[in-house]
């Protein structure tokens, strides 16, 4: 998809749920090298924590709560594919921002984070190992990244350079992320979950 483009889409699909001030915030903030190192290592952090979730919008959920204090992030849902093959895509209504993000549209869209012109994903990679991409496929990416990866955090205009094309269609509503959130809580009881009171 053009950079171009997808600003505009990616604009439009952030007014769902946020305010003008907000994404001017958003647009504005440039996130450094040292800080995308720092958010990395961080990932991995949540990644080894919540080792039996695959859920891409729980897990994107998780980190974005991690990040929120400090940085303007939206959870992003929509199409994911690689080298021009649709991997995820949203093929169900999806929900407005008062009501949750059900499992069935969970299952066949992405999630990921976007902020300071980075795309950061957090559990491709976690569904890919676990077989949510179909075997031609997921031969064929693991044959090119290894079985071993984590988190994927790119610059949005740099990310076509691996292969992969993320294309905005929804943004979460912080309503959607809470709920999220309290559904992580039961699958993960002992850990403390971001935003989440115990």
């Amino acid at each position: 998809m053009h950079t171009l483009n997808r600003l505009l889409l990616l604009k439009s699909v952030l007014r769902d749920n946020f305010t003008e001030q907000f994404i001017n915030r958003y647009e504005a903030f440039v996130l450094t090298g040292e800080e995308a190192q720092a958010i990395l290592n961080k990932s991995q952090v949540v990644l080894e924590t919540f080792p039996s979730i695959t859920d891409a919008a729980i897990l994107s959920s998780i980190f974005a709560g991690e990040l929120y204090e400090t940085f303007p992030v939206a959870v992003i849902a929509g199409t994911l594919k690689y080298k021009g093959v649709e991997l995820f895509s949203i093929t169900q209504a999806f929900p407005t921002s008062g009501k949750t993000v059900s499992v069935q549209v969970r299952q066949k869209a992405h999630f990921w984070i976007e902020f300071g012109g980075y795309i950061i994903d957090i559990s491709f990679f976690k569904r890919l190992y676990s077989g949510e991409v179909r075997a031609p496929f997921q031969h064929a990416i693991i044959g090119d990244f290894g079985a071993s990866r984590g988190a994927i955090i790119s610059k949005a205009d740099l990310v076509n350079k691996y292969g992969f094309d993320y294309e905005p269609q929804f943004s979460l509503s912080q309503y959607q992320i809470s709920r999220l959130l309290e559904e992580a809580k039961g699958v993960a009881t002992t850990v403390p979950i971001p935003g989440v009171s115990t």
